[in-house]
């Protein structure tokens, strides 16, 4: 579907998001181009930092995860809290098609949580 464009001449009203506004107040010029030419602002750079925090934490966490000992951050919160070890962590972990249907990593095996831990999780999901 094409880019609907404001037109000086309709009389009918032009819908325009809350993001558009964000965008007018930033900046009216990019508005401008965006919403009567159709020309978008150039996307950002890539989130390098985050993916490179992403790839060391995994590399660190499977260490731990290897050894089935606990992380020393992990250890100093909640002792005995141990990153669970999967058969399918790997498919999950690169394929992110599988990983939005499973909705993300359990990183902690539920023997590693104490009994009120988890009535305090099950109650807060059954809540929302």
């Amino acid at each position: 579907m094409p880019k609907r464009l404001y037109e000086p001449n309709v009389s009918q009203p032009f819908p325009i998001s809350r993001t558009k506004i964000d965008l007018s107040v930033e900046c009216s010029r990019c508005f401008y181009l965006d919403v009567r030419l159709g020309i978008g602002r150039p996307s950002g750079p890539p989130f390098l930092l985050n993916s490179a925090v992403d790839v060391l934490l995994k590399k660190e966490f499977d260490i731990y995860r290897r050894t089935q000992t606990s992380h020393p951050i992990m250890d100093s919160l909640r002792p005995g809290l141990v990153p669970a070890s999967r058969s399918d962590l790997e498919t999950w972990r690169y394929n992110t098609n599988t990983w939005s249907r499973n909705r993300g990593l359990m990183l902690l095996t539920s023997e590693s949580l104490s009994t009120p831990t988890r009535k305090k999780m099950s109650n807060s999901l059954e809540r929302s």
